[in-house]
């Protein structure tokens, strides 16, 4: 689809969320590659007071690794976008349906650890980040249900 049939705040929030997950993307990599150096893995959000539990990391590994298939698939629609003037829809519903799952299940694993209560700016800071993707989920899926899928 060219995207000078978008809507401007759809493409304000596309251009928002390849960002974030440029950034996100980048922050997973580092982690990845400290983590297979054998360092303590940097995870932007920080462990609750006694550290994470041995147990929570596989969880942790996992949620990243879903988290870097949902910004890999944010940054090829971005260059589809910025490069090549398309806005592939389908891709943007399935990248931003998985980040939002991600981020769900995330917030259940991490809330009943103390983290959010041991580390409220950090947390604040990543909810304040993402919050406004609820706002782009709703826009992407009444722009995809009422153009229909590419």
């Amino acid at each position: 689809m060219d995207t000078r049939s978008l809507p401007g705040s759809l493409r304000k929030f596309s251009y928002y969320y390849v960002i974030l997950q440029l950034c996100h993307f980048t922050l997973l990599t580092r982690g990845a590659f400290m983590y297979l150096s054998g360092s303590q893995i940097p995870f932007p959000a920080q462990p609750p007071l006694g550290g994470w539990a041995i147990e929570t990391i596989p969880f942790l590994l996992g949620m990243g690794a879903v988290d870097a298939l949902a910004a890999g698939i944010a940054l090829y629609g971005g260059w589809n976008l910025i490069s090549r003037g398309e806005f592939k829809v389908n891709l943007w519903v399935i990248s931003l349906n998985i980040a939002l799952v991600s981020a769900i299940i995330f917030c259940f694993g991490t809330m009943p650890s103390g983290a959010w209560g041991a580390n409220p700016l950090g947390y604040g800071i990543l909810a304040i980040m993402f919050a406004p993707l609820l706002v782009y989920y709703v826009c992407l899926m009444r722009f995809w249900t009422q153009s229909g899928s590419d």
